[in-house]
């Protein structure tokens, strides 16, 4: 017995092909699968082509890059120059010190034994002075060389000033120590152009 040829079953195509193709008719391609669509540019406006879209014969305005629309560099600042340091105020004048009268029991002594001998007593700087006589400056000197007068016994300083100005413009000046008490004292004679005192060395 022999086999008989097997058909294969009505509506199934052959062995290893699709269903399509087992009824004779070309297969159908298969439909493609939707697709996001393409970004486009935005359509120019219309207009003529190579005409930009102001109108004919005008092109499109390009702008200028940054740096041409801004112009040319501006030069760097010179750096600018430090302060300068303030200066310091002037310092305040010093207030004139003038001559004050002066008064001591030396003073009163010296008027009291030479009446009309001596002159203005004054304290400048400390340092006490009075004007004599030139007729009483022996006198007065011996008087104050001795204990009662205070022991000037050191004439540290003869000199001489001018005042033109004066009537009497000459001053002589004699500075006097007393190691005892450590005081010092200045007498002072006035003279007129011409005139001359006695030396005090002997006393």
């Amino acid at each position: 017995m022999t086999d008989e040829p097997k058909v294969p079953p009505e509506g199934s195509g052959a062995p290893g092909k699709p269903a399509d193709q087992a009824e004779g008719g070309p297969s159908k391609p298969a439909a493609p699968m939707p697709t996001e669509p393409a970004a486009t540019e935005t359509p120019a406006k219309p207009g003529a082509p190579g005409q930009g879209a102001e109108g004919p014969g005008k092109p499109a305005p390009v702008a200028p890059p940054a740096a041409v629309a801004a112009g040319p560099p501006k030069a760097a600042a010179p750096p600018s120059k430090p302060a300068a340091p303030a200066k310091p105020a002037p310092p305040a004048p010093k207030p004139v010190v003038k001559p004050e009268p002066w008064s001591s029991p030396l003073v009163d002594e010296l008027r009291k034994r030479f009446p009309g001998a001596v002159g203005d007593a004054l304290m400048f700087r400390s340092q006490p002075s009075i004007v004599v006589a030139k007729e009483a400056l022996i006198a007065i000197g011996e008087f104050l060389k001795s204990e009662a007068g205070g022991a000037y016994t050191f004439l540290t300083d003869e000199t001489a000033v001018d005042y033109p100005k004066r009537a009497q413009r000459f001053e002589v000046i004699y500075q006097l120590y007393s190691f005892k008490l450590n005081h010092r004292l200045r007498l002072k004679v006035h003279l007129r152009e011409g005139e001359s005192v006695l030396i005090v060395a002997g006393v």
